[in-house]
């Protein structure tokens, strides 16, 4: 008797753990992200940090299958020997698809988010800067790598890297020379993100 309610048990705990990646569940949450890095070249030593934070939310059309919309609000400043360079702030709109797949700990599930990111910029330069403040533009494509925890069947904790991404900016809408593409893979594109989700099962 004692072996049967452990068992049903355990049988409770995995399908609460696989509740919540469920055709029609819902899910709120969010990623932060953040970055730093210094440079040294003649003698000066840059440093650039940037933040950015996405509130979002999904819905699950098939069994781990989840389809969601960030929003995004980033905020970046750079600096030449401890005094200012520029500072910018970002916004825009991260339609995604990402996919679960569980191991055998029923809790934690490897993840594989495909985003894209259309996003405008705003650059603020220092009074006597010889350059002028710019608002501009970006698309950006993205494979991320990731895996999902779930503490609960409520929720979970995501952790992203940013594994591959194709991008476009322009920097400067009034200008018709700075506009750029690039492609990035490997170390240099682990930008790791940190995130909570709470789901809402059907």
């Amino acid at each position: 008797m004692t072996r049967l309610v452990m068992l049903a048990f355990f049988l409770t705990c995995a399908l609460a753990a696989f509740a919540q990646t469920s055709k029609g569940t819902i899910s709120l949450g969010g990623l932060v992200s953040a970055s730093t890095g210094t440079s040294k070249a003649l003698g000066v030593e840059r440093e650039s940090t940037s933040v950015t934070i996405a509130p979002g939310a999904g819905f699950f059309v098939a069994d781990n299958m989840e389809l969601g919309m960030n929003l995004f609000f980033g905020y970046g400043n750079d600096k030449a020997d401890g005094d200012d360079l520029t500072s910018s702030r970002s916004a825009g709109l991260e339609p995604y698809f990402k996919y679960y797949l569980f191991t055998n700990n029923e809790r934690f599930a490897f993840t594989l988010n495909a985003a894209m990111t259309f996003g405008f910029t705003k650059r603020d330069n220092p009074p006597d800067s010889f350059y002028p403040d710019a608002t501009g533009k970006n698309f950006g494509i993205s494979f991320s790598p990731g895996f999902s925890y779930f503490f609960t069947d409520k929720i979970g904790l995501d952790f992203e890297l940013q594994g591959i991404m194709f991008s476009y900016s322009d920097p400067n809408s009034d200008t018709d020379d700075d506009e750029g593409t690039y492609l990035t893979i490997g170390a240099a594109s682990l930008n790791p993100s940190l995130g909570f989700k709470y789901y809402f099962a059907r």
